[in-house]
Formats: C-alpha cells, sequence, structure tokens
C-alpha cells in the first residue's frame, strides 16, 4: 500500500488522519456536552420548578389552616375576621396558581392525575370554610366550638390532600434527582469515550509512523548494504533492489539498479577486453 505512494503523500495521509481523530474526538465531545446540557436544564428550569410549586402548595394548605384557625379565634372581632379572611383568600388564591403551574409545567399524565385529585379532595375543604363563613357574617355562628363543629365535615378530605400534595412534591424531587443521576452517567460516558478514542487515535498515530518510517527504512537499509558492499571491493554485481516502488525511493533503487546494470556490463567488457589482450600477448611471445 505505501509502496504506490509518494513519501509526501504519506505524511500528508497520516496528518489527515490523525486531524480526522481529533475531529471526531472534539465532536463527541460537543455532544456529551450538549446531551448534558439538556439534562441540566430540564433539571433547572422544569424540575426544580415543579419541585418548588408543590412545596409551596403545601405550604399554602398549612396557611389555609392557619389562617382558619386565626378568623375562628378572633370571631369577636370584625376586623380581625376581614383580615385573616382576605389572608386566607391571598393563600387560596396562591395555592390554586400553584396547582395550576403544576399542569402547565409536567409532561406526566400521573402527575396530572394527582393534581386533580388534590383539587377535588380540597373542594370540600373551601365549600366548608365558604359555608362557615357565610353562617359567621350572619351571626348564626357566634363561638369557636361551632366554627370547627362546622369545618369537621371537611377534616378527612383536607388531610388527603395534605398527603397527596406531600406525595407529589416527593416524586417530583425523586425524578430531578434520576435527571441529575443521568447527568452524571452522561458525564462520565463522555470521558470514557473521550479517553477510549484519545488511546485509539494515539495507536493509529503510533502505527502509522511504523509503516512509515519500515517504508522508508527498509529500501534504504538495502540501498546502504549493497553499496558498502561495492564499496569495499567484494560486490556482487549481479545482485539487485528488490524495492520496486512507485515512490521517490523506488525511482532511486530502480535508478541504482541501472547503474549496476551498466557497471556490471563495463566491467564485463573490460574483463573480456583483458583476455583478449592477454591472449594476444601470449601469442606474439610465441
Amino acid at each position: 500500500m505505501f509502496a504506490k505512494m509518494k513519501i509526501s503523500t504519506r505524511l500528508i495521509l497520516s496528518s489527515a488522519l490523525t486531524l480526522l481523530f481529533l475531529v471526531v474526538v472534539g465532536a463527541t465531545g460537543f455532544w456529551g456536552a450538549s446531551k448534558l446540557s439538556h439534562y441540566l436544564a430540564d433539571v433547572g428550569r422544569v424540575e426544580s420548578k415543579l419541585v418548588e410549586n408543590a412545596q409551596r402548595s403545601l405550604a399554602n394548605i398549612n396557611m389555609l389552616r392557619r389562617y382558619e384557625k386565626d378568623l375562628f379565634i378572633n370571631l369577636g372581632d370584625s376586623s380581625k375576621v376581614e383580615e385573616y379572611a382576605k389572608k386566607w383568600d391571598d393563600a387560596h388564591k396562591g395555592f390554586n396558581e400553584r396547582l395550576d403551574n403544576i399542569l402547565k409545567l409536567s409532561e406526566s399524565a400521573k402527575e396530572k392525575e394527582a393534581v386533580a385529585a388534590i383539587k377535588k379532595n380540597m373542594e370540600e375543604y373551601l365549600g366548608a370554610f365558604e359555608m362557615t363563613r357565610d353562617s359567621i357574617k350572619s351571626g348564626s355562628i357566634k363561638n369557636v366550638n361551632d366554627a370547627y363543629k362546622e369545618m369537621e365535615v371537611s377534616k378527612e378530605e383536607m388531610h388527603k390532600a395534605e398527603v397527596q400534595i406531600g406525595e407529589l412534591a416527593q416524586s417530583i424531587d425523586k425524578r430531578m434527582q434520576e435527571n441529575l443521576a443521568n447527568a452524571d452517567f452522561a458525564v462520565k460516558s463522555v470521558k470514557s469515550v473521550l479517553a477510549g478514542m484519545v488511546v485509539l487515535a494515539f495507536l493509529i498515530s503510533v502505527i502509522q509512523v511504523f509503516l512509515i518510517i519500515r517504508s522508508i527504512s527498509k529500501p534504504l537499509g538495502e540501498i546502504q548494504y549493497m553499496v558498502n558492499d561495492i564499496a569495499q571491493g567484494e560486490g556482487d554485481l549481479t545482485k539487485r533492489l528488490s524495492y520496486t516502488g512507485s515512490d521517490e525511493l523506488g525511482t532511486i533503487c530502480s535508478g541504482f539498479n541501472q547503474f549496476i546494470e551498466r557497471l556490471h556490463e563495463i566491467i564485463a567488457k573490460v574483463a573480456q577486453n583483458t583476455a583478449q589482450v592477454a591472449s594476444a600477448s601470449t601469442q606474439l611471445m610465441a
């Protein structure tokens, strides 16, 4: 293969292959970085917001219970009742916004079903509180015990909603941790691929250098041996260089073989002429 290429072509090919592997390694690194960026974007942009909204929804439920209690405790103070009723309304509004955000951000059918179940359970509590507040305004409920008794029917549904929103927050957080683990795996995979590509590129480069050096040094060694043999006066002029490549060394070997052939012919003619002269001299002396 190399014997048919010029030395300059071999060197260019070797450099091109090395460059190709560098491009492949770089492209692999870019692909890995893009994949990692995608995972991190999902975790940072979506998953973290889902966790935040789920946790804040749970906080809103606790605030609803707190303002409900504060309102009932202060039934005798109309200004306090109005203040805590407004705070309760704000917490209720925030709770609905958080659940709506989860529905918009989540792509999981299971999570959307969980939000629907939470809303359904909260409807019982919200309805009971609105009725209790209307009764307080109308004056039919005048003490804390009656207010709590009115809310007793929604206690179980409220508890279910609290459990469900807690489980939803844990589920989303678990998925976020899985995405982080996937991102970490992607980093390790990219590192492993890059390390393998670097080792492969190194091995191929070593093989290329070895083959190129061998393709040059072998014919040069033959030329050196024959030249030294001739220089020492013991050269066998019937021998020829066996390298027949079409590169620069092949041209040199071909020219050297032609030179040896011509030298062989000249020496043969000299030897023949010498023999003829010696024969003629012998005849003259006789």
